[in-house]
């Protein structure tokens, strides 16, 4: 019950995985048009909060979406005997299989490609990273904001040439 309630999760992952995809592939696309059009002081890049989510978001969902393909091409699934005679030609059932990681033995050979696993661990890594600097990003952009903010403030009053005093709200409440 467990195998085919994955099944079904890993199927509507694949259905639902393009189009998350392709919105975040078309707003990363625009953001690299707007950065190669930009002016040379624009500081906004892809180191950006929002490019750095968006990109997490693309490789996550890439990654759980070429899973998805992978178990439902690999897995036995709920016609064990379909997996083999399918990617080997033999109708016979599966020795072992393992959704992770994805292992498939028909016949004394495994069935799934010897890159797939690799390649799911580095893009699982990647989508950590990329979701692990999302934060980062974000507290670089409010400390950025907040000295260029205080260097501003303390320019325009430096630059009339009048001191000016500095007035609470509690001390105009006094007076």
């Amino acid at each position: 019950m467990l195998a085919a309630l994955i099944l079904v999760v890993l199927l509507a992952l694949t259905v639902g995985g393009p189009a998350v995809c392709l919105v975040a592939a078309v707003v990363l696309a625009t953001r690299v048009v707007r950065l190669l059009r930009g002016r040379a002081g624009d500081r906004r890049g892809l180191g950006s909060v929002s490019s750095l989510g968006w990109l997490a978001v693309l490789v996550s969902v890439g990654t759980v979406e070429a899973y998805a393909l992978g178990a439902l091409k690999y897995s036995p699934g709920l016609f064990p005997d379909k997996t083999c005679y399918f990617t080997m030609g033999a109708r016979a059932f599966p020795e072992s299989s393992d959704l992770l990681p994805l292992s498939t033995v028909c016949r004394g050979q495994e069935i799934v490609p010897f890159w797939f696993n690799p390649l799911m661990a580095v893009l699982a890594v990647v989508s950590v990273a990329l979701l692990a600097a999302v934060p980062f990003a974000y507290a670089r952009r409010r400390r950025t904001a907040a000295a260029t903010g205080a260097t501003s403030a303390s320019g325009a009053s430096a630059g009339s040439g009048a001191p000016e005093a500095a007035v609470s709200p509690a001390s105009e409440r006094a007076e």
